[in-house]
């Protein structure tokens, strides 16, 4: 599995000639892991790969076993690693026949995909996992009401009981996404963060900044910088402000965790429940966990269409554009994913 790791971390882009983010790699791998379990019963390795191969057999395990968007992203890493294993020899003719069927299925989804948000249409899915931001608020506001009856905000993190500990991350998890409209929900990117100064952050060198941070100054102002996310080949480094409401929610939270840190190891904002740093998958799993008192299966693509729908209507292009940077992706990105 390091193997592919590797040689989709060094490998550039066929198009665009650059390389992928770690997290990006991170995802594909995780992904084509699950695939080759799968199939085989095992992680996948280069040794054993020839299973993809069979393009009829693995479509209709996709087919399947996953829903129509999570089709994309799973023959996407599949796409992904053909590409970088024809590069590797490109007289792989049977990964090259298998690639170009993998591809056609790809744009099959994306037309079905187009069509249901062309048409402003949401999936049964979707319709069925709906809700508000208002809503998914109360929840956040019901773990606020537990700390505070538990008077967790005035203990030490190290101190506090499995449940509050459980609590107090999903508060601080969800109201990274939706506590504060100044700061849109971004992607999986709030995990792994490490928590730095300014005077630090300063001083990082060009391929620290590669990586996710909480700026905190002197004068109690934060900001995030991420330098680790899905479309940083395109976009670059993003320096992000932390709104009132969200700085609020963060003074709260870091009173709390204090200088809590294992020994050796820089201070992350997120950890789990063993006291290790979150990961990006850790984060995106503990979501659906966090908003489950809704009664709905919310993900952090489902904030983000949410927030979209509410936050965005008609043409206002300048709007649309300081949302979207906020984001990390384009203003067309975000209106597909707009819903009426």
């Amino acid at each position: 599995m390091d193997h592919i790791t590797e040689l989709l971390l060094v490998t550039p882009h066929p198009t665009t000639g650059k390389l992928r983010a770690v997290s990006t790699v991170k995802n594909y791998v995780y992904n084509l892991n699950k695939i080759a379990k799968l199939v085989t019963g095992e992680n996948i390795s280069m040794g054993n790969l020839s299973y993809l191969y069979n393009h009829e057999q693995i479509l209709q395990l996709i087919t399947d076993t996953f829903k129509i968007g999570s089709q994309k992203n799973y023959l996407t890493a599949i796409t992904t690693l053909l590409h970088v294993l024809i590069s590797n020899n490109p007289e792989n003719t049977t990964a090259v026949d298998a690639l170009k069927e993998y591809n056609n299925t790809i744009s099959d989804i994306k037309d079905i995909i187009n069509k249901q948000t062309l048409l402003q249409e949401k999936t049964v899915t979707q319709l069925e996992n709906w809700t508000t931001i208002k809503k998914l608020q109360q929840i956040l506001s019901g773990y606020k009401k537990y700390l505070k009856e538990n008077n967790t905000f005035k203990k030490s993190y190290i101190n506090l009981k499995p449940q509050e500990k459980k609590i107090l991350r999903y508060w601080l998890m969800g109201s990274l996404y939706i506590g504060d409209p100044g700061n849109p929900p971004v992607r999986c990117n709030y995990a792994p963060m490490t928590i730095i100064s300014k005077f630090d952050y300063d001083n990082l060198i060009e391929e620290q900044l590669k990586s996710n941070y909480l700026v905190i100054s002197p004068k109690n102002k934060k900001m995030f910088s991420f330098g680790n996310y899905k479309n940083v080949a395109t976009y670059g480094l993003k320096t992000i402000p932390i709104h009132k409401k969200l700085n609020t929610i963060l003074n709260a939270y870091l009173k709390v965790l204090g200088t809590f840190h294992v020994a050796d190891e820089p201070q992350y904002l997120l950890y789990t429940q063993n006291n290790t740093a979150m990961t990006s998958v850790g984060l995106c799993t503990n979501i659906p966990k966090t908003f489950e008192p809704s009664g709905k299966n919310i993900t952090i693509n489902s904030l983000r269409h949410i927030f979209i729908s509410e936050n965005i209507s008609g043409e206002f292009i300048s709007e649309k554009a300081v949302i979207s940077e906020a984001m990390h992706h384009s203003t067309a990105t975000q209106e597909i994913y707009r819903k009426k």
